[in-house]
């Protein structure tokens, strides 16, 4: 239905706006970059990668985010899980956190403050 295989998607770095870009680090590493809101979602939508291969989110580059922000990760989440693949979530912003705390999607997307700094702290950050 949504399946792109991770590996076809050529482009390194597609610039959802001026604000906003997602970086393909490798075939299943990408890097969010800017302003995760509302006028910036919707460009990137059409273009989520979808897989059965599990895929890493680098979030440690959104400097600003939203709800819809918030609802981009959720579909995106289940657009892999529909493909037989999961998304994972790395180092998300404690805004965005604190969003999905608030929403009560943290535990759906796998975010909590405490899991973030303990992460850092196993890897000496």
């Amino acid at each position: 239905m949504w399946s792109v295989d991770l590996s076809l998607i050529s482009q390194r770095v597609i610039r959802v706006s001026d604000a906003l870009t997602l970086e393909k680090a490798s075939a299943d590493r990408f890097t969010l970059r800017g302003d995760l809101r509302a006028e910036n979602v919707m460009g990137v939508l059409s273009q989520l990668p979808a897989g059965a291969e599990p895929c890493q989110l680098d979030l440690a580059e959104v400097k600003n985010s939203d709800s819809a922000g918030l609802a981009l990760l959720l579909e995106w989440q289940l657009r892999m899980q529909a493909a037989g693949g999961t998304l994972d979530l790395r180092d998300a912003p404690d805004q965005l956190i604190r969003l999905a705390q608030i929403s009560s999607v943290d535990t759906i997307l796998g975010l909590s403050i405490n899991d973030v700094r303990d992460t850092k702290e196993n890897d000496g950050a």
